[in-house]
């Protein structure tokens, strides 16, 4: 069954705003996303044989129904497992709108897409330029090809949906044998990708971990002081590099 979505609209207001779209949390799991590609369809209603192919469909009323697969799908896809297969070449870490009844959105379409937009960038730390049509990605399409400018300008200008009315997540950077690592701010720890640590400093043994969602990729971490502890060293502000700096401990 397709689960639909309907902007709040009541007799006699005008088209639901960009705030009054609400979709349900688990529509938005923790997982990578890169981009956000807009496509179009001449049908009018979310098919059956469309749902495998994007992950949400925008009816002409402005309701928006999902996919059969989640965004999680396309962010890492393995062998024996489906995906959401709606532009060529381009589909790891993408997420598929589909516009339905052809041709650009109408008005209530544009607020869905507009709100719908905003909540991905905001949810999967995306900037409006991340929002591509798909004939900016596949010319030969020639779908959508000159929505792209007023719906980035749109997406950028549109207000942050409640659910994300929160501090952002802090992050910061920290530089060790000539490399920079971007690490996650939480719970008074800084935290770090546990894999970059492994190939920078080898076994970081059985230090705690947290999953983190770090630029929109979720990755398990390990508490810098943790390394530090383990390599002996100490860290140390550098303002002209805005960013953490390994230090040996001298003797």
């Amino acid at each position: 069954m397709t689960t639909v979505h309907t902007p709040t609209a009541g007799s006699g207001r005008e088209p639901a705003t960009v705030g009054e779209l609400f979709l349900p949390p688990d529509w938005f799991p923790t997982c990578s996303v890169r981009r956000v590609v807009v496509h179009s369809a001449t049908v009018c209603e979310p098919l059956d044989d469309l749902l495998p192919c994007y992950h949400f469909l925008i009816a002409k009323s402005g309701a928006v129904a999902r996919g059969l697969f989640s965004l999680a799908d396309n962010a890492s896809p393995q062998r024996g497992r489906g995906y959401a297969r709606h532009t060529a070449r381009h589909n790891i870490g993408s997420a598929g709108v589909l516009v339905l009844g052809g041709g650009a959105p109408n008005e209530r379409q544009w607020h869905s897409l507009v709100a719908l937009c905003r909540l991905l960038c905001s949810r999967y730390q995306l900037d409006a330029t991340d929002v591509v049509t798909h004939a900016e990605i596949e010319p030969d399409t020639n779908d959508l090809p000159e929505l792209g400018d007023a719906l980035r300008a749109a997406v950028a200008a549109a207000p942050l949906p409640e659910c994300d009315r929160e501090e952002p997540p802090a992050y910061s950077f920290v530089d060790a044998n000539g490399k920079r690592l971007v690490a996650r701010l939480d719970g008074g720890d800084v935290w770090l990708p546990r894999a970059s640590c492994a190939r920078l400093f080898g076994d970081v043994g059985d230090a705690p971990t947290q999953k983190h969602v770090i630029y929109g990729v979720l990755s398990v971490c390990v508490p810098l002081r943790h390394v530090l502890a383990r390599l002996h060293r100490h860290v140390e502000y550098d303002a002209r590099k805005n960013s953490l700096v390994l230090q040996e401990l001298e003797e």
